[in-house]
């Protein structure tokens, strides 16, 4: 539906902490907190997850295909962000994690919604992608 919005606006998230992944039906829920914020980045259209080995898997909730095991997700629990990333065209953004974990959320131009973006603690902060 739309871009990402300018990592300026998400510098925050680095050295926040994934404390939480919600599996839905059509959606996966990452929770990012630090010291009395929390933030909740949902994906509906895909995202790839990346092993220290370079080993991507891909999973794309909005259409139930994948080659992603939920069952590594535990791997990305209780870990820091330590750098996040925007690709030029705005449409992928990228999650680096301790011990070389890499989570990229994915968003497109269409006339869907990607997934959102909400600050808790206070702040307002609300994207739709």
């Amino acid at each position: 539906m739309h871009r990402f919005p300018p990592v300026e606006d998400l510098r925050y998230l680095v050295g926040t902490t994934l404390t939480q992944i919600t599996v839905d039906p059509y959606q996966v829920s990452f929770l990012l907190t630090d010291d009395g914020r929390a933030t909740t980045l949902t994906s509906q259209y895909a995202f790839e997850f990346e092993q220290p080995n370079g080993q991507v898997e891909v999973y794309r909730p909005d259409r139930k295909s994948s080659n992603f095991s939920p069952v590594h997700f535990h791997q990305l629990l209780d870990s820091k962000v330590q750098s996040i990333d925007l690709s030029p065209d705005g449409l992928r953004l990228t999650l680096r994690f301790e011990r070389g974990l890499q989570l990229t959320v994915l968003s497109e131009l269409d006339s869907y919604e990607a997934g959102t973006i909400a600050c808790g603690g206070g702040s307002q902060k609300y994207w739709v992608f």
